[in-house]
């Protein structure tokens, strides 16, 4: 449909965004009950919420993403956590932020600066 006007490959990528956008959950309907709203199967919709999430996060909001944020794969949990706690640091002083540190230890890690707890760990 589109591809006359922009072209096939613009066309592909545009058709591919539609598809997983559709599958995103409402940030906002996240927010309010993060317990039951589903978590969308692709990566590449988890990537986006997860970044979604860390963007709208806030002291008075945490607790709430944490929720959600645990039933997710790891790898976004961290990924969300990282970027909300550099963008906002009153996050990590948070009962949601020390609670998912606790549980998620094992993908942290003091980075060489000695500074921060939240950077992956790499050898």
């Amino acid at each position: 449909m589109f591809a006359g006007t922009v072209g096939t490959g613009a066309a592909t990528e545009f058709s591919g965004f539609l598809r997983m956008f559709r599958e995103l959950p409402n940030i906002d309907a996240i927010l309010l009950n993060p317990s039951g709203e589903p978590v969308a199967d692709s990566p590449a919709a988890q990537y986006a919420v997860a970044s979604a999430l860390a963007h709208r996060a806030s002291d008075t909001n945490f607790d709430r993403i944490c929720l959600y944020l645990d039933r997710m794969p790891t790898e976004f949990r961290v990924l969300s956590v990282r970027d909300a706690a550099l963008r906002d640091p009153k996050i990590k002083y948070t009962a949601g932020y020390t609670k998912w540190a606790i549980h998620n230890h094992h993908v942290l890690c003091v980075n060489r600066s000695g500074s921060s707890p939240l950077s992956c760990c790499r050898n």
